[in-house]
Order: structure tokens, then C-alpha cells, then sequence
């Protein structure tokens, strides 16, 4: 009972949060700090609630149920994880709001923080929406409030540009998850209730329908390659804590509705299913690592690493998609759980890196990482905070990522054992193989992050004037969700219990598990392994600053003394990846040269990079689109009398083909 007036409060809390866009201007800045309040209690509150049912004992709960409507709201054990996550990085996005916020001084500050509100509560009532008709009204509500936040900054071309590729390919997706659920309706015309898709049964043929329509709609939504279009030019432009939010959070969307699909509605899955989303995520996981390689924008990076881990995660629901076929239940619920985990895991971490990348921008007004350089120093806590999901979102071991793909790979080392077929063994052992690759090339990538923008000299002074630690709730924000990566990363068997109670079958984990997690039972006790952490930091801190750091020349530099231009830049830490990956890459380079003194000749260098799926795929389409308009623009174009003509000329062949 007492979940339901949580509940109750929480979308409240959610909707007194939209209506400060109601106050007068000269009180906008404590509406916005009232408005940050009001989302951070509410998203705290989902916590609660989620967490309450997953470790009770109480399957479902419903929250709201009108007789003879749609409008239907029920809490269990799936959808309450994604509660948590989503009222966990609302929470720490809230508090980062409540300082950052502040540089929109004119009265668009109300409406970002309505907006924002507005998301959050969307996304709460997807989560709980319990009926198709609901869930696809709150979806594109969801969709809507995101589209207005991508697009707050309207007169920039760049921006609206952004906004309205976001609003049409979502809109896309929306249609064949449209097509999915009426599916699922037609044998039963009577009620739209999840719990009666549950129930019901479908033959094969219509199964495999439906899922490959629920694959491309919600693939769509969490931008998996070719789809994936809109996510890196969406993020860059939205308010840094609305990207932390669409990426730790709405991507997260599309894998809950994924999950329902398969879990709830579709029963026994067919072989095909998880090759395709096995390779679909491997795909788009491997596209976006290469991507991130070279990409200098600090949010279209992390775009692009946010399609890499939607990717993982993704292909860890195809592989247990497979073991389900062989009716492997054990091994289906390990690679879902990896899912599951991973899901959590990259929520947080993506949350640290977006707001870690907010304060960095905030400091050198700057988003080009070529610019940046040895902010290290003169951000310290920005810059710890950023070691720390760096080494997450690489998945190195004792950090949050690890677990779920630790969990990924072990179930990909499993397949090839259960499949009889040599051609797709070979198929499973070239996933694997990408996988690999895929880590590898995260791993150089974020250790190009780091080291381009935190570690030698400034690459600009321009910008050293202006660095500066940003506010403390900004601080607060990214250091919170960076404790938990840790946290995560050390104690991941709390955890990986904790999520393994979404799943039906309950997982006897041993011996497997004493290999993918910690804890007191296994060879690596997480206090004694915390405490010679912490012991070895302390003597490799005390080491370097009792040591003498006083040197009189560079010996590596011939004497000289080294400067901002003899240091990799973020272009050459990248070249040789683009060099072996020039096939996919194509990177175009080009030279020039300028006067400086009147005689003195400067050579610039610069590196272009083809998005090989845009200019093969989307702008084709593009101009097929627009030549298919422009034929119908001439046959739109007459008279009254042309368009009756139209009409009698249909009707002609109505009644021709009823006689028929």
C-alpha cells in the first residue's frame, strides 16, 4: 500500500516540477532551483519504490487501474530495475541541474526546467504503463519532451537540425513497435493488458513478425547501427545534464521494452532471433568504438561510446536468446543477466562521463578535446572523477563495468559448446572475436580521452585563463555516481543479486560465479582487497611527493624544453587505428599552408573522416525521398476539376475490382 502512495507522491512531485514554468520571470532562477528539487525528491523517491519490490517478496503491485480505459500502471520485478536506474541518475542529473542550470539566464531556464521535469516523469510512465495503448501514448509523450529538450537552443542551426532527425527517426521506430503490438492484438480484440499477451499464444510465423518488428523499433530508439544516425548529433546539442539523462536513461528505454517483448510476450524464441541480435549489437558495438576513436567532440565521443555499450548490450540479449532455443535456461539467464547488469553498470558510468564532461566544458568553454591538455591540474576533482569511469566504461577489473561483460564473454565462450552446426560455430567464434576487438579499441579510446584532455601540457591558451572547477553541486554530482562505479566494481555480488531477481529461473551461480564476482566465500575478500588498495595508493602517493621532481633538462626532447606543440594531439593518438581501419573510416587528409611574418611558411594539417553508413544509406534515401515529392508534387499541382478526376478515376477502379 504504501508503495502506491510513493507512487502517487513521486508523479505529484514530477507534475509541481513542470508547473514552475508558470512563475514570474524575476523568480525564475528559484523556480529552476525549486523545479531541480522537486525532480531530484521524486527521482530519489523511485529508488525506493523500485528497490521495495525487488527485494520483497510481492511480484506485482498495481498502481492504477480504471476500469473499461487503457490507462493501466503496474510495478514488477522488470520494469521495477529500470525504476531504479531511472531514479538514481535522475537523482545526481537533478542535483547537477541545480548549479548548472543557471547559465541560461533568460526566461528559457523555466522551460528547461518544466522540460526536464516533463522527461523524467514520461519516462517514469513508460516504465509503468501496463497496457499497448498506454505504453505507445507515454512513449511518444517520452518522445516529445526529449525532442524539446534536444532542441531548447532553437536558433542554432546545428541544434534544430539535430532535433528534427532525432523527432523523425524516433517517430520511425514508433511505427514498428506500432506494428509489433498489433500483432500481439489480433487474436484478441478484447483487451490490450500485458498480462494478457502473456498469456496468450501465437503460431511461429507471427512471432517471428512481431520480434524482428519490436528489433528494428526499439534498435531504433537505442541508435544500434544502421539506426543509430541520430544519437551522435542529438546528444551534443541537448543541455549536458539532459544528455547524461537520454543516455544513461531513454536508451535504457528501448532495452526494457526489448526485454518485455521477449520475457513476457513471445515465449520459445526462434534460432534466427539471436543470431540477429547477437550481430546487430556486435555490429553496432564495434562501429561506434571504431568511431569514438576519432572522434574529437567530447559528447559526440561519448555518443558514439553509448552505441558501443547499447551494442554489448544488445548482444548479450541475443546470446541468451540462443540458449533459450536450446532451451538452456542456466546459460539464457547468465547472458541475460549480463544484459541486465550491464544496463545498471553503463547508466552510472555514462552519467559520470557526460556530467563529467559538462564541467569541463563549463571550465574551457570549449567541446574540441584537441584544445584541451593538462587539466589535471587545475581540475583536480573533475579529473579524478573522469580516471574513474574511464577505467568503468573500459571494464577493467574491480570497476562497474567488468561484471556485465565479464558475464557476456563467458556465455560467448559457452555457445560454440552447444551449437551443432560447424558453419555457426564459426559464425559465434567470429563474435567473439569482434567482442575482443570491440573492448580493445574502448580501452585505446578512453585512454586517448584521458590522456588528451587531463594529462601533459595546455594544447590552447586560450582557454587557461578561464579554468576553474565548476559549482559544488556540480562536484557533488559527478562524484556520487563515481563512488558507485567503485562500489559496483568492488561488491558486484550484491548486485548481481540484486538483479538477478527480475529473472523467473533463480541462479545457482557456483562455480562460475566465484569467477565473475567478489565476494566472502571467494579467493578475494573485498575489505582485505580495499585495504591493500588503498594501502599501495597511499605509499605510491607518499613515494611521488617526497620524491625530488626539480629536472634540469628534458633528455628525451635533446635538451629543449618541451612545449604545447610537441605533444600528441588527439588526431595523430588516433592515426594508426584510422590507418588499419581506412577501408570503413576513409579518412581524407588535407594540407596547407600559410604566410606568417611574410616569409615564414606554417604548415596546418587536418583529418576529415566519411561516415561510410550516411553517405551510402541516408543521403541515397535522401534524395530518393525528395525526387519521389517532387513527382508528387506535379501531380498535386491543378485544378478543382484534376482532383475530381483523381476521384472519379479511383472509384472506377473500386468498382472493377468488386465486380471482379
Amino acid at each position: 500500500m504504501y508503495i502506491r502512495i510513493l507512487f502517487f507522491l513521486t508523479i505529484t512531485l514530477y507534475f509541481l516540477g513542470i508547473s514552475t514554468v508558470f512563475l514570474p520571470s524575476h523568480n525564475r532562477i528559484k523556480g529552476h532551483r525549486l523545479g531541480c528539487f522537486l525532480a531530484g525528491l521524486a527521482s530519489f523517491l523511485l529508488i525506493i519504490i523500485g528497490s521495495s519490490l525487488l527485494i520483497g517478496a510481492t511480484d506485482n503491485i498495481s498502481l492504477f487501474n480504471l476500469e473499461n480505459t487503457f490507462f493501466k500502471l503496474e510495478l514488477d520485478k522488470l520494469n521495477s530495475f529500470f525504476i531504479v536506474i531511472l531514479g538514481l541518475v535522475g537523482t545526481i542529473t537533478s542535483i547537477y541541474a541545480y548549479s548548472y542550470g543557471l547559465s541560461y539566464k533568460n526566461d528559457k531556464l523555466k522551460i528547461l526546467t518544466a522540460e526536464y521535469n516533463l522527461f523524467l516523469l514520461t519516462m517514469c510512465l513508460v516504465l509503468v504503463a501496463y497496457n499497448a495503448l498506454a505504453f505507445l501514448v507515454v512513449w511518444e509523450f517520452m518522445a516529445i519532451a526529449s525532442f524539446l529538450l534536444v532542441n531548447h537552443e532553437q536558433y542554432n542551426r546545428v541544434t534544430w537540425q539535430a532535433a528534427y532527425q532525432y523527432i523523425l527517426m524516433t517517430n520511425l521506430g514508433t511505427a514498428f513497435i506500432v506494428g509489433a503490438f498489433f500483432l500481439l492484438s489480433v487474436n484478441n480484440f478484447t483487451s490490450l493488458d500485458f498480462s494478457v499477451f502473456q498469456e496468450n499464444q501465437f503460431n511461429s510465423q507471427n512471432n517471428s513478425l512481431i520480434f524482428f518488428l519490436s528489433l528494428i523499433g526499439f534498435a531504433t530508439k537505442a541508435g544500434l547501427v544502421p539506426l543509430h544516425v541520430w544519437l551522435p548529433k542529438a546528444h551534443p546539442v541537448a543541455p549536458t545534464h539532459v544528455s547524461a539523462l537520454m543516455s544513461a536513461v531513454m536508451l535504457k528505454m528501448a532495452v526494457y521494452g526489448f526485454l518485455r517483448f521477449i520475457l513476457d510476450f513471445l515465449g520459445t524464441p526462434d534460432f534466427s532471433w539471436g543470431i540477429a541480435t547477437l550481430f546487430l549489437g556486435l555490429i553496432s558495438a564495434l562501429v561506434g568504438a571504431l568511431y569514438l576513436q576519432v572522434e574529437t567532440d567530447i559528447k559526440k565521443l561519448l555518443a558514439y561510446s553509448s552505441i558501443e555499450h547499447l551494442g554489448i548490450i544488445f548482444s548479450a540479449i541475443g546470446a541468451g536468446l540462443i540458449f533459450s532455443y536450446d532451451q538452456n535456461l542456466y546459460w539464457a539467464s547468465i547472458c541475460y543477466l549480463a544484459a541486465i547488469v550491464h544496463s545498471f553498470n553503463h547508466a552510472i558510468i555514462k552519467t559520470t562521463l557526460f556530467l563529467v564532461a559538462g564541467c569541463i566544458i563549463h571550465s574551457t568553454h570549449t567541446r574540441n578535446i584537441e584544445h584541451m591538455g593538462g587539466l589535471l591540474r587545475f581540475l583536480p576533482v573533475t579529473s579524478k572523477c573522469a580516471l574513474v569511469a574511464s577505467m568503468s566504461i573500459c571494464a577493467l577489473p574491480f570497476t562497474a563495468g567488468f561484471l556485465g561483460e565479464w558475464l557476456l564473454l563467458i556465455g560467448l565462450v559457452k555457445l560454440p559448446i552447444i551449437v551443432h552446426s560447424h558453419n555457426i560455430q564459426l559464425l559465434i567464434i567470429l563474435s567473439i572475436i569482434m567482442f575482443g576487438l570491440t573492448s580493445a579499441l574502448a580501452l585505446a579510446g578512453f585512454v586517448r580521452f584521458f590522456a588528451i584532455i587531463f594529462l601533459g601540457k595546455l594544447r590552447s591558451n586560450l582557454i587557461q585563463k578561464n579554468l576553474h572547477e565548476s559549482g559544488k553541486s556540480m562536484l557533488l554530482a559527478i562524484s556520487i555516481p563515481s563512488i558507485i562505479c567503485l562500489l559496483s566494481g568492488f561488491f558486484s555480488s550484491s548486485l548481481l543479486d540484486f538483479a538477478s531477481n527480475i529473472l523467473p529461473l533463480k541462479l545457482e551461480l557456483s562455480p562460475y560465479f566465484s569467477l565473475i564476482t567478489l565476494n566472502s566465500t571467494s579467493s578475494f575478500n573485498p575489505l582485505i582487497l580495499t585495504i591493500i588498495l588503498v594501502t599501495l595508493i597511499g605509499v605510491l602517493y607518499y613515494s611521488l611527493k617526497t620524491s625530488p621532481t626539480k629536472q634540469v633538462q628534458e633528455v628525451w626532447s635533446c635538451g629543449i624544453h618541451p612545449n604545447q606543440r610537441m605533444q600528441y594531439s588527439a588526431t595523430g593518438f588516433s592515426e594508426p587505428i584510422r590507418r588499419v581501419f581506412s577501408f570503413f573510416l576513409k579518412p581524407e587528409q588535407r594540407f596547407s599552408y600559410l604566410l606568417t611574418n611574410g616569409h615564414n611558411k606554417k604548415m596546418l594539417f587536418k583529418t576529415d573522416i566519411h561516415y561510410v553508413i550516411t553517405e551510402k544509406i541516408y543521403e541515397p534515401l535522401q534524395r530518393l525521398l525528395v525526387r519521389i515529392a517532387g513527382l508528387l508534387r506535379r501531380i498535386q499541382a491543378g485544378g478543382v476539376q484534376l482532383y475530381i478526376s483523381y476521384v472519379l478515376i479511383a472509384l472506377i477502379f473500386v468498382l472493377l475490382y468488386g465486380a471482379r
